[in-house]
């Protein structure tokens, strides 16, 4: 069978080391992916950012929009969010608890009309599939100077 050659050195690409400081640490009482290890936690979501902003760079895409389908409460959403800030960030789950988790009070409930928010870093939703999933959709956030 072959093999791979010897290296020495690898110079992997890191993304998400870039942005620690910017991934927001609110968490969902309701997380079920939270087993109370923060770096476990962190780390799991910044490893699907670094694979997903790898095939960006690949492709050569600089998404305007996202869907993270089977968001949870946002342990890779965050990282989209802080890694995509120009992006509309659409999420899905079937745990309408996790999506309540990104709903402000004055949003409405999954099934009911959309209203337009503006949230982020909790990916408040604007919008609702009405099928007894979830969804949410991250506006397009502006940073102040």
């Amino acid at each position: 069978m072959p093999e791979l050659p010897a290296v020495d050195t690898l110079h992997l690409r890191n993304p998400a080391a870039l942005l620690l400081g910017q991934v927001s640490r609110e968490l969902s009482p309701e997380d079920g992916m939270f087993h109370g290890n923060a770096e476990h936690y962190l780390s799991c979501g910044a490893s699907a950012y670094n694979v997903i902003s790898a095939a960006l760079d690949l492709s050569g895409v600089r998404p305007r929009s996202m869907l993270d389908f089977g968001a949870g409460a946002g342990r890779v959403t965050r990282w989209l969010r802080a890694g995509h800030p120009q992006a509309a960030i659409a999420t899905t789950d079937i745990r309408p608890r996790d999506i309540a988790f990104c709903r402000p009070p004055s949003a409405p409930a999954p099934g009911s009309p959309a209203s337009t928010s503006t949230g982020c870093p909790r990916q408040r939703p604007t919008t609702s599939s009405g099928s007894g999933r979830s969804s949410r959709t991250c506006p397009r956030r502006t940073r102040s100077a």
